[in-house]
């Protein structure tokens, strides 16, 4: 029997996606970065900012937030998805069952106090890349 050339883990879901963010809660805590409405998945590695662990990349790796570091990992059965400016950051937890990804996203910002970081469901669908 020949070998599938079908894509296999990170590759099956690398692509171009819409995101619709819905409400985030409100836990009082400083909104950190938020999601960009269109992202790529890619499927080329780079080392993170310190030359280790090879990450998967994203594009755009900025956002209104002017974010430094953007990165995406294939855990099982679900996407996590991050961008970062060091201060702040936005991280996606996509479960993987078909083309949409649903999850939700969590805003992570250095001035939150103790206080619960604020999240908000999110759904990617898979869109045109241009």
């Amino acid at each position: 029997m020949p070998a599938s050339s079908a894509p296999v883990g990170p590759a099956l879901f690398a692509g171009c996606y819409g995101a619709h963010l819905g409400m985030w809660s409100k836990t009082g805590a400083h909104l950190g970065l938020v999601p960009p409405e269109t992202f790529a998945l890619d499927t080329t590695h780079r080392a993170d900012i310190y030359g280790r662990v090879a990450r998967v990349v994203i594009s755009p790796t900025m956002t209104a937030g002017g974010n430094r570091f953007a990165s995406w990992d294939f855990l099982q059965d679900s996407l996590y998805v991050s961008w970062s400016n060091g201060l702040s950051s936005v991280h996606l937890r996509l479960a993987t069952g078909s083309d949409t990804l649903r999850g939700i996203a969590t805003s992570i910002s250095d001035a939150r106090f103790g206080l619960a970081d604020p999240t908000a469901p999110i759904v990617a669908y898979r869109v045109s890349c241009r």
